[in-house]
C-alpha cells in the first residue's frame, strides 16, 4: 500500500504537475503576448499540486518523489554529453548542459531537453517541499465554540 501512495505522489507530482502547466501557459501567453516560462510554472503547478494533494493524503512518502526525477535528470545529462561535440556546440559542456536543461538558450533543442528530463524534477522538488509545508501546517479547524440555544 505504501509503494501504491509513493507511486500516485510521484505520477501527480511530476507528470501531472508538467500537464496542469499547458493551461497555465496558454493562458499566460494570451495575457502577456509572449511565450511563457516553462520551468517557473511548472514549479508554481508542482507547489499547488503539492500542498493540495498532501493535505489531503498526509503521506511521507510525497517528501521523496524528487529521487526518481533526479536519476531521470541525470541519465538526460548523460545521455547528451554522449552525444556533445564542441565543434558543432560552440561553447563548453557546462554552458550546453545549462542553455540545454535549464536556460532560456534551449532553442537549438526545441526546449525537449527541458520539458522531458527538467520540468519533471523541478515539478518533483517543487511538490515534495509543498507536501513537507502541508504535513507540518496544522489543519484548518471549525469553529470551537459550541452553537447556544440550538
Amino acid at each position: 500500500m505504501a509503494f501504491l501512495k509513493f507511486l500516485m505522489h510521484s505520477l501527480i507530482g511530476t507528470l501531472g504537475a508538467v500537464i496542469v502547466t499547458f493551461p497555465a501557459s496558454i493562458m499566460w501567453e494570451s495575457l502577456f503576448r509572449k511565450p511563457a516560462p516553462l520551468l517557473p510554472l511548472v514549479m508554481a503547478s508542482g507547489v499547488v499540486c503539492g500542498y493540495l494533494v498532501n493535505r489531503k493524503m498526509d503521506n511521507w512518502s510525497a517528501c521523496f518523489i524528487w529521487l526518481m526525477p533526479l536519476a531521470w535528470l541525470v541519465k538526460g545529462i548523460s545521455g547528451a554529453r554522449d552525444g556533445f561535440s564542441p565543434s558543432w556546440a560552440h561553447e563548453s559542456f557546462p554552458a550546453y548542459i545549462w542553455d540545454t536543461f535549464f536556460g532560456s538558450g534551449c532553442d537549438a533543442s526545441e526546449c525537449l531537453y527541458e520539458l522531458f528530463f527538467t520540468a519533471p524534477f523541478v515539478a518533483a522538488i517543487a511538490y515534495s517541499i509543498a507536501a513537507l509545508v502541508a504535513k507540518f501546517k496544522p489543519a484548518a479547524t471549525e469553529d470551537p465554540s459550541p452553537a447556544r440555544g440550538v
